[in-house]
């Protein structure tokens, strides 16, 4: 049983999770996913895929588009009752496997796959033909689009619900803890307690079983990459949930970071440049634990996602006198200036919501452990890019802070 959180505060902290999840294993998994709540809308899908021509082709005229949400709406509500993976045929007479995102006895929405071809085409043609009669379609080209569906094997579709339901675990546990993280207040005498009691409550299974289910997959599939893409999600997960210390070395950091922009770069492939200038020395100094990686992701996902063209991020550390600047910049599409202000003014008042959350809990962080004139500060030009800059005190020998006098 965990700490009862807003249900407004749990739902956008899960799908701060999701997204950038959702947009791998589309790609990955060569499939349209979804997450669709309890009234059938879409409220977040795979940036990197798209609805298949024979699905855009229903969902452009009217009574087709309100079917699909129709039969999303049931398709949640069944999965919903089942508790587990529910794999049925839409109103167009595809495949579809639903997963729903349950926390205790409340129902989310759920995340969706498809949609798929399983048995033989010509079967399967009839049946849409039947189920489409009354759309205002040409038959003949909207065939056509059939035509270009993959037909999966029922044990591919069988791995690809059992990796829905433990990627669905999984937002539903990093959701919540990431939710209690915002609303847990450090103090000082027991912040390392803390931070182990809270990663406790994470079970591993669940990020494990997702591990080995995709392996599972690639070994069907042949994929080229996606071993190693599996080995950076693993040491991603590993950094971020099972560190027993509240501070780590920049190393650590770094190696973390490495993984994760391995599997960005994946994704964008020439479009992503990566330049980074860290001195060696620097290397063994302890800063907070997920200080720079949350800074790095914002400027994946808000910075150079958007970006039309190629896209170059620069991680840059650099010690000056009693203090050591750390300065993520990239060229992407940057911030105008009334949510630049906004921004600003969250980060000093240390107030969030999900668009600034990262930003904000590094903010709080740093002030926290290290008093005020540490943290993060933020410049930005629309059209242009923007650098985020982070100020931490240098440590001692011992990973004591030089300046903790200053906080008490």
């Amino acid at each position: 049983m965990f700490i009862k959180e807003s249900d407004d505060q749990l739902f956008s902290q899960m799908l701060q999770t999701m997204q950038p999840v959702l947009d791998t294993f589309s790609e990955m998994l060569g499939v349209w996913l979804k997450f669709v709540d309890v009234s059938g809308r879409y409220i977040i899908t795979g940036q990197n895929t798209r609805p298949c021509n024979f699905c855009q082709m229903v969902r452009a005229v009217p009574k087709g588009l309100e079917r699909c949400h129709h039969y999303a709406r049931q398709a949640v509500n069944q999965s919903k009752n089942k508790c587990g993976p529910f794999k049925s045929i839409c109103h167009a007479g595809l495949i579809t496997v639903a997963v729903p995102i349950m926390v205790e006895d409340r129902c989310f929405g759920a995340l969706m796959a498809g949609e798929i071809v399983e048995e033989s085409a010509e079967e399967i043609k009839r049946v849409v033909l039947k189920r489409t009669a009354d759309l205002p379609l040409d038959p003949e080209r909207l065939i056509n689009c059939f035509r270009e569906l993959p037909v999966w094997k029922p044990r591919k579709v069988e791995i690809l619900a059992q990796t829905l339901y433990a990627i669905s675990n999984c937002f539903i546990e990093l959701g919540i803890t990431s939710a209690r993280k915002e609303k847990m207040e450090l103090i000082k005498a027991l912040r390392e307690a803390e931070l182990r009691a809270l990663q406790a409550q994470i079970n591993p299974h669940f990020l494990f079983n997702t591990l080995n289910t995709i392996e599972m997959l690639a070994m069907m599939e042949g994929a080229r990459h996606t071993a190693q893409i599996v080995h950076s999600l693993a040491q991603i997960l590993r950094h971020n949930l099972f560190s027993r210390t509240e501070l780590t070395t920049l190393a650590g950091e770094l190696e973390s970071i490495t993984h994760y922009l391995f599997i960005q770069q994946c994704r964008f492939g020439e479009r992503l440049r990566v330049f980074q200038n860290i001195p060696p020395d620097l290397l063994e100094t302890r800063i907070p634990a997920l200080t720079l990686q949350p800074l790095v992701e914002n400027a994946v996902v808000h910075g150079l996602e958007p970006l039309e063209g190629p896209g170059i991020l620069e991680i840059i550390g650099e010690a000056v006198n009693d203090y050591i600047t750390f300065i993520i910049r990239d060229n992407g599409v940057g911030i105008a200036e009334p949510r630049l202000n906004d921004l600003r003014s969250r980060i000093m008042e240390l107030k969030s919501n999900t668009d600034t959350l990262g930003l904000v809990n590094v903010q709080k962080r740093c002030r926290l452990l290290y008093g005020p004139g540490y943290g993060v500060t933020i410049t930005s030009v629309l059209g242009k890019g923007t650098e985020v800059r982070l100020r931490l005190p240098k440590t001692t020998k011992t990973g004591g802070v030089a300046v903790e006098a200053a906080y008490c």
